[in-house]
């Protein structure tokens, strides 16, 4: 549905999201870039996910948590961290090494969390 204040993006099944259609400067988003390339701040760095249609279905890979957005409503499966690449493979049908480098890169960069006090 897109409308002059939003954008929607319905997918059944399958999760929904809105977009907003405002136009935007290069220089507005200036912030908003460095800030996604700022591994201390940014979720999606710290994230390594993956989605696509597997047999008609949207399939999602996200922090070790399969989803697959069933007419019936999500079927949540675990996967192992030493699994993912197999699922990476078995299921999305792409390349494991692409997960195995990712992982590595966030390693090295991923900053270490703060015990809460």
């Amino acid at each position: 549905e897109v409308r002059t204040d939003a954008i929607n993006v319905t997918r059944s099944p399958g999760p929904t999201k809105q977009l907003d259609p405002a136009p935007r400067t290069l220089d507005s988003l200036h912030p908003l870039i460095r800030a996604a390339n700022d591994w201390a701040t940014s979720g999606f760095l710290n994230r390594i996910a993956y989605a696509a249609y597997v047999d008609g279905v949207y399939t999602s890979l996200n922090e070790g948590t399969l989803r697959r957005w069933q007419r019936s409503g999500p079927e949540i499966s675990t996967v192992a961290p030493e699994d993912i690449p197999a699922v990476i493979r078995d299921v999305f049908g792409a390349d494991p090494a692409l997960y195995t480098a990712a992982a590595t890169i966030q390693q090295r960069y991923r900053i270490p969390e703060t015990p809460a006090r």
